[in-house]
């Protein structure tokens, strides 16, 4: 006898109630975009490539604003201020004219 064929699953979006494969020839395809790179990225993965990218720019243009992408170091009137080592902690700790109250 022959084997029955199995049932395929098919992933409908949820903004257009076309199958996912066929969002891109609905009308509503910019607003399926963010459904999509969530729910089907393997459909689209050039959606995927297309979102790191805007971030990645998003990002870079942030840092670009606070002046961290540059490498510069910071000139301003504020320094940074460095913590104690860990031996000279210590030595502080374990000195006898500091009380433990």
């Amino acid at each position: 006898m022959a084997d029955k064929p199995e049932a395929v699953q098919v992933l409908y979006c949820s903004v257009c109630s076309l199958p996912a494969e066929y969002c891109e020839f609905g009308p509503h395809f910019e607003k399926c975009k963010p459904w999509l790179i969530k729910n089907a990225p393997q459909i689209y993965p050039h959606l995927l490539t297309e979102t790191n990218e805007k971030e990645a720019d998003k990002v870079s243009s942030q840092l670009q604003s606070v002046g961290l992408s540059s490498g510069e170091t910071s000139s301003s009137k504020e320094e940074v201020k460095r913590l104690p080592d860990i031996a000279i902690l210590q030595q502080l700790l374990s000195s006898p004219s500091v009380s433990n109250e």
